[in-house]
């Protein structure tokens, strides 16, 4: 599975833009009074301005393997980077994730995560930057209920009732039981259905 675009609502627009630009190093493909949209590898994000939307999502890019401490630095200078609860911000490959990974948030409170998949063929030496996220891989998706909402779809490297990934190494939806804690932070998002 391939995100190729993504289109999230934000009651930040301007935050967001000034964030993804300034702080991240995104370039611009698109935008209008009400929206931006960003190329990030080999996925377009946007963002639209949407006054009535609430709460978070988890976004991921992967990153080559051979980046890890490069990107770290790079956020570093830009971002706090989360910590879970022993204080650790650099989560090396553990279970079925063979990843090293590194979270932080925009200034909407989105946990956004740089994921290097050790799988991968991708060995770059370039110096990091913007130009060095791949592509989207991950979003996060809150249903009420984990195992029928991806009864239909693919699972990748297993599952439980509150938490399964879907999809393969170059994209996943993340689907969580409604409430369930968010890696590192713990923090918990609730299930909205927009019905408008």
């Amino acid at each position: 599975m391939h995100i190729e675009t993504l289109i999230l609502p934000t009651r930040q627009l301007e935050t967001q833009r000034r964030f993804y630009t300034q702080t991240l190093g995104l370039t611009t493909k698109h935008e209008t009074p009400t929206s931006v949209t960003f190329r990030t590898g080999t996925t377009r994000l946007t963002w639209q301005q949407d006054d009535l939307c609430s709460g978070f999502y988890h976004l991921a890019w992967d990153i080559a393997p051979t980046q890890v401490e490069a990107a770290e630095r790079w956020l570093l200078a830009r971002v706090k980077l989360l910590a879970a609860p022993d204080g650790q911000t650099r989560f090396p490959p553990g279970g079925n994730w063979n990843t090293t990974t590194l979270y932080f948030e925009d200034p909407a409170e989105h946990i956004l995560e740089f994921v290097a998949r050790h799988d991968s063929a991708d060995r770059a030496s370039r110096p990091f930057g913007a130009h060095a996220l791949q592509r989207l891989s991950e979003f996060g998706v809150v249903v009420l209920d984990v195992n029928a909402a991806v009864d239909s779809l693919s699972r990748f490297n297993g599952g439980s009732d509150t938490f399964t990934p879907l999809g393969s190494h170059e994209g996943m939806l993340i689907v969580v039981r409604d409430g369930r804690g968010w890696f590192p932070t713990g923090r918990g998002q609730q299930f909205r259905l927009n019905s408008s």
